[in-house]
């Protein structure tokens, strides 16, 4: 192992296995890029052919830590690394798209991505949508079919003819997108024809290990498809924690992680179990709630970090009241300790669009992590509109407040239009509750239309957000590896 770092000894089993499969179990905090780094040093070093490593990461910031962290290392502890070429670091669609197009570069074939440019796979969505059901989508249904492509059955009105439609369109134009990428790419490695061999081979023979980071966020095909390009000599090292997997709803399944070990009778398992992160209070507390799914690998997560408070749950009589609570709990906060970062997390992009109204309005600064839907794509928030300036224009001398005319739509049977709404669109009712929550939010808070108007244009114009501010508001699963205080 290089010298100068001092692991704990699960971490030095790890980072010092050498051949055949394993699979690291590495929970919140355990410091499984650190093994990951150091293994992949203990690699190069032991084999003098970094380049013949493959380290495949989630996401691009992930890939990019850890060859930050290699190249720092290597440099201090690998001098002759200056002059032989690096690991590879890729995500696994990039992995997958550099197969592809050396498959491509040796068929004479040219095709275009097209999920970089996100406009234009939106719009061809938006027209084939159009086309079969002759209405415009709105922009949470054209998420949802983007989903539905990654492996959720979500149920949009004539689904499958729309996604038959888009993938017939792909293949008559030569476009793919990155679910392409992983089922070519698989397509390719199965295949026994000389050109496919040929790729397989080369790839086989280029990579002398292989490590997979977060490997319980991989579908199936892409599990597969590393496991193929390993099979030879099945230097397959997975680092994952089936406790953390929450990209079902685009076909991860961490089943993967199972039948990977059980399938080896000679994989190794490895567990890294003490949180360097967490309080002790709050990984006791995290293991008892996780452990109730028993269809996992068993765990006994612990830290040596002081006690901690113990974490407070607050149920609140509706959205109103959380907003009510958060406003509470933030000036608390704001006048002990400023300086702390606080996590506002929920469980949509609808669902943060109330608090994020409520911090805009009451001219508190936060930063967004990911999106919120466009405002007046939202259904009935055009329609509230329309009826709070109608009331205004007919409401003589004393104008009605946007609040009395909401009530009066409820009254009026607004909240059963928007059942029917989601029975039709498929949606479920949680929707249409944080829809009139937000709309209700909207309408007392304002005091007029003009003023609602300009709520809603600094919403979508993101008025109240700014980088680097000490309240970040983000999905759950936005926030995966984030930390606030």
């Amino acid at each position: 192992m290089p010298d100068g770092r001092i692991l704990n000894p699960e971490q030095q089993a790890a980072a010092s296995h050498y051949t055949g499969p394993a699979l690291t179990l590495a929970g919140p905090g355990s410091g499984k890029t650190t093994v990951l780094t150091e293994r992949t040093l203990y690699l190069a070093r032991r084999t003098r052919a970094p380049d013949r490593i493959l380290s495949v990461t989630f996401t691009n910031a992930a890939g990019e830590e850890m060859r930050n962290r290699y190249q720092k290392a290597a440099a201090q502890f690998l001098p002759e690394s200056r002059e032989t070429a690096a690991p590879t670091f890729q995500t696994v669609h990039s992995f997958c798209n550099g197969l592809l197009r050396s498959y491509e570069m040796l068929a004479g074939i040219c095709r275009r991505r097209i999920e970089g440019e996100k406009d234009e796979k939106t719009e061809l969505l938006k027209q084939i949508y159009f086309e079969i059901n002759g209405e415009a989508a709105e922009a949470y249904v054209l998420n949802q079919i983007t989903r539905r492509q990654g492996g959720e059955e979500a149920e949009i009105k004539n689904i499958k003819r729309i996604i038959a439609a888009y993938e017939r369109y792909k293949r008559e134009h030569g476009l793919i997108d990155f679910d392409d990428m992983i089922a070519l790419a698989a397509e390719i490695l199965h295949s026994d024809g000389p050109l496919q061999r040929q790729i397989r081979e080369a790839y086989q023979e280029r990579f002398l290990f292989i490590q997979a980071d977060e490997a319980q966020d991989l579908t199936e095909t892409q599990f597969e498809v590393l496991r193929i390009v390993a099979a030879p000599r099945r230097n397959l090292f997975v680092v994952a924690d089936d406790d953390q997997s929450i990209y079902g709803f685009r076909g991860a399944s961490p089943s993967c992680l199972r039948a990977f070990y059980k399938s080896q009778p000679d994989c190794r398992l490895y567990r890294l179990s003490r949180n360097y992160r967490s309080v002790q209070n709050l990984v006791k507390i995290s293991e008892r709630f996780v452990s109730v799914n028993t269809d996992r690998f068993e765990k006994k997560p612990y830290s040596k970090k002081e006690p901690g408070a113990l974490p407070r749950i607050r149920a609140c009589g509706g959205s109103l009241m959380q907003i009510k609570f958060l406003r509470k709990e933030i000036a608390v906060l704001a006048r002990r300790e400023p300086e702390l970062t606080v996590g506002i997390l929920y469980r949509n992009n609808i669902s943060g669009l109330l608090t994020s109204a409520f911090l805009t309005k009451t001219g508190i600064a936060h930063e967004l992590q990911g999106g919120l839907p466009e405002t007046h794509s939202i259904p009935y928030v055009d329609e509230v509109l329309k009826e709070v300036r109608n009331g205004e224009r007919m409401g003589g001398r004393i104008l009605p407040r946007p609040a009395e005319t909401f009530r009066r739509l409820l009254e009026n049977g607004l909240e059963r239009q928007f059942e029917a709404y989601c029975r039709q669109t498929r949606q479920h009712l949680r929707y249409k509750d944080a829809v009139l929550s937000f709309l209700l939010y909207l309408c007392s808070a304002c005091d007029s239309y003009r003023e609602a108007v300009s709520l809603l244009d600094q919403l979508d114009a993101r008025g109240g957000c700014c980088r680097k501010a000490s309240i970040c508001l983000s999905t759950v699963h936005s926030a995966k590896g984030l930390e606030y205080d």
